[in-house]
């Protein structure tokens, strides 16, 4: 047993001696450090910048809803003139922004409002068409008041009291739950919701931490044939003959999976210390058989080198690294079960 173990260390220093392969080691936390940081940074969402002209108090009273309410996605935020407004979306402080004009209030009461918003964004901005209908309803709220008031005056004309009545039904029907709405929201918000880049990889760290480790066992049964065919082991006693593919694959496995539970905890993407290592040791033990079938299959380095990208690729298009795809089609789900991945991120 000493023996082994011994052989098994020896296998682990071969493979930190490998320059790539320790640069990979060493990235994966550092990577999930350094994504977790930027993407605590951006957790506001996309900035939306807002101007109104002064002397409007209806805009005024829009840009102010808009700033203090909550949108998951989006975060609405003033700007104190039309110069800082232009600055911010040049620099991508803000990813576009809104110009109310002075007289707005006015244009909508004559019918005259269209195109009196200004809309600034830059040509990469994608979600522009979502913030206009969110700027649009909070435009409608306070404008609709003034039609209901219109209509009354035109069919009770002389009920003052009436006008009262009617604004104070719309404030508490506008601010209940009693009227039909529309409500989205976010599935853990906090941490998915935001669709910066930094957070788009920040979900995905699980998925290329599983990936890492398959690679690294790839990496091991195809060390072991080439290994086999230079006989480097010829001088290792025939008894160990069995364990050298065992002790070759479980070694940089081992390595990587170590790595990648640093990395996920760096990435805060942890599930808990205990189920970590758990939930990675039977990966490692699921890729170590995952393995062996190959080696089973394919018998030589060559055909192994051959095949290993197609896994790899597979593993990233089909696993739900990044898309599951399994959720659109029960064939695509069946199919992502032939690749080590799909089972840890279970």
């Amino acid at each position: 047993m000493k023996k082994i173990c011994f052989l098994f260390w020896l296998l682990c220093k071969r493979s930190l001696k490998k320059p790539s392969f320790l640069i990979i080691l060493l990235a994966f936390p550092l990577s999930g450090f350094l994504f977790a940081s930027v993407s605590k940074e951006e957790e506001t969402g996309l900035l939306v910048a807002l101007y109104g002209e002064e002397g409007d108090d209806f805009s005024t009273s829009i840009i102010h809803r808009l700033c203090q309410s909550d949108y998951h996605l989006l975060s609405f935020y003033n700007c104190s003139s039309i110069e800082n407004l232009k600055k911010d979306v040049l620099t991508g402080r803000a990813q576009w922004g809104y110009i109310f004009p002075k007289d707005f209030e006015t244009r909508l009461q004559t019918g005259k409002a269209r195109e009196s918003i200004s809309v600034l964004s830059s040509p990469s901005s994608l979600f522009v068409p979502v913030s206009n209908e969110i700027v649009f309803s909070r435009v409608m709220e306070s404008h609709s008041l003034f039609l209901l008031k219109q209509s009354l005056e035109e069919n009770f004309p002389s009920s003052s009291s009436l006008f009262s009545m009617a604004e104070n039904f719309y404030e508490h029907h506008l601010t209940s739950k009693s009227s039909f709405s529309f409500q989205y929201s976010f599935k853990d918000a906090a941490s998915i919701g935001r669709l910066h880049p930094p957070s788009i990889i920040m979900a995905s760290f699980p998925g290329f931490a599983s990936v890492f480790v398959f690679l690294a066992a790839l990496t091991g049964i195809l060390s072991y044939e080439k290994d086999k065919e230079q006989r480097i082991f010829s001088s290792v006693p025939y008894t160990f003959s069995p364990v050298l593919p065992i002790l070759s694959i479980l070694s940089p496995s081992v390595l990587a999976g170590a790595f990648a539970l640093l990395g996920l905890y760096a990435a805060r993407q942890g599930q808990g210390f205990f189920i970590d290592i758990v939930k990675m040791a039977f990966y490692i033990l699921l890729l170590f058989v995952y393995c062996l079938l190959l080696k089973l299959l394919f018998r030589n380095f060559t055909r192994l080198s051959f095949v290993i990208p197609f896994l790899l690729l597979g593993s990233l298009i089909f696993s739900p690294v990044f898309i599951d795809f399994g959720s659109f089609s029960p064939f695509f789900r069946i199919l992502s079960f032939l690749f080590p991945p799909t089972f840890y991120l279970l």
